[in-house]
């Protein structure tokens, strides 16, 4: 389907095991054989005609770890060599931090590369300034938007149109150390705000105004960002205004500083001190809100013996005790997808080109080694699976993101949003600051914010349908 110009014309709407390089290496060429295999045909025999001109495309990539360069070269490149002959893709890696940088130098010259991997809160900066193409066309057109996981398409999705194609998936939620659990007497594996509450408090360990172990890590804006979405069915944003200081968002608040438990003082919120490793892997710490990459993954490095007591828990919703549904929307388990995707560039000379590639690259095989190596979930269904999704806490965040997955909240002036509520939660949790009092002034500032970037719309639900 070849692009037309302007916006899209309808909105959108077990244990894994430590991998030695070796391992990896012998992983991603058994993958290289399976994207080969049955593909002596081009995907698009045009672009393979003797008479085809070579076609060369730019694709600036995220330079995250040498794993993924490596499962460029042993999968992606050879894949694409082999399904679209007559493309050149030349890529490009970057530091995130150099990346944007990099773009910005580029836009003023109109040399944006065709093809850059970004993340969600360039679905508003980029794809809302015109600098993107919508693809809402080719992906109904080739069937590509039935098999991706909820909330990983809408990442990329601004004002009703999606700007990208999710290459990874990291959505979040809070892992358990099971073996703490189990010592606690702790049955199961907490799925409500009152349950959280109850299993951080019998964890935390203080010896004194010393912590010994905590039951969970001082709170973080998208902790928060979930546990609004978990109890409410309004956007954060509704005619740009926020709507953190309603009830929702003051409950969700109020979790957050109940769940901090004991290690919540008069003093301020209790840390642990540093030691030689994690405390996740030493013990130390018995649950953390954060990915695979940040749970399995962290102990497959410094603790490979404990990677099978992590347990990835469904995100928690209110309960009936505490947190009643009469004052909320009784609870939907929200599971942030947190998805980095490529975009095409509006100024590219090539955008059906540069779709073909994407065809290729984020999809079957090399989709599974790209997430290989991250030790993150491909964003859509049907492919191969990374090993380290095949049992344990991978298998269950895969189940859980299929099921829970939301798109994560994000905004005009996304990072001054956010600070805005960040300091909200830690002046109430650390702070002792009234949820009231600290979301009413998060509120105000974010309201005169938006105003400055001359938003006055809906931020779309993260549960929106059209982005599913």
């Amino acid at each position: 389907m070849a692009f037309r110009a302007g916006r899209a014309d309808q909105p959108a709407p077990a244990v894994p095991r430590p991998c030695s390089r070796r391992a990896l290496l012998r992983s991603l060429a058994s993958l290289g054989v399976a994207a080969l295999a049955g593909c002596e045909a081009p995907l698009h025999p045009e672009l393979a005609a003797p008479q085809a001109t070579r076609v060369t495309l730019e694709y600036w990539l995220a330079d995250q770890n040498p794993d993924v360069r490596r499962a460029w070269g042993a999968v992606v490149a050879p894949a694409l060599a082999d399904r679209l002959p007559q493309l050149d893709v030349r890529p490009a890696w970057f530091a995130w931090e150099e990346l944007y940088p990099a773009i910005a130098a580029a836009v003023p010259s109109g040399r944006l590369p065709d093809l850059m991997q970004l993340r969600a809160p360039d679905a508003v900066s980029y794809g809302g300034q015109g600098m993107l193409l919508p693809l809402d066309g080719q992906l109904a057109a080739t069937g590509a938007r039935g098999s991706f996981y909820p909330g990983t398409l809408g990442t990329g999705a601004w004002a009703g149109a999606i700007y990208g194609v999710p290459h990874l998936a990291a959505p979040r939620t809070r892992h358990w150390r099971a073996d703490l659990l189990e010592a606690a007497g702790i049955p199961a594996v907490p799925s409500t705000w009152e349950e959280t509450i109850e299993a951080v408090r019998r964890l935390t360990r203080l010896a004194g105004l010393d912590l010994e172990r905590a039951g969970a890590e001082p709170p973080e804006v998208q902790e928060y960002l979930a546990a609004f979405a978990a109890a409410s069915a309004e956007p954060v944003i509704v005619a740009g205004r926020a709507q953190v200081g309603g009830v929702a968002g003051r409950e969700a608040l109020r979790y957050l500083i109940e769940r901090t438990g004991p290690a919540r003082t008069r003093a301020g919120v209790l840390t642990l001190p540093r030691g030689a490793l994690h405390p996740l892997a030493d013990g130390r710490l018995a649950s953390l809100y954060t990915d695979l990459a940040g749970s399995t993954g962290l102990l497959l490095r410094e603790r490979p013996s404990l990677a099978d007591r992590l347990v990835a828990g469904r995100p928690p919703v209110p309960g009936r005790q505490d947190f009643h549904p009469d004052s909320l929307r009784a609870g939907l388990p929200a599971m942030l997808a947190f998805a980095n995707w490529t975009g095409i560039a509006a100024a590219s000379a090539h955008p059906d080109p540069a779709w073909h590639a994407l065809e290729v690259a984020l999809a079957g095989a090399p989709l599974a080694a790209l997430n290989r190596a991250l030790f993150t979930i491909p964003p859509r269904a049907g492919g191969p699976r990374p090993d380290h999704l095949a049992d344990g806490a991978g298998a269950t965040a895969l189940e859980l993101l299929a099921t829970y997955g939301v798109a994560p909240f994000k905004c005009p002036a996304h990072s001054a949003v956010l600070e805005h509520i960040r300091i909200a939660v830690q002046s109430s949790v650390a702070g002792g600051v009234e949820p009231s009092e600290s979301l009413a002034i998060a509120a105000f500032d974010i309201d005169a914010t938006l105003n400055a970037a001359g938003f006055a719309g809906d931020i779309v639900p993260d549960r929106d349908p059209r982005f599913y």
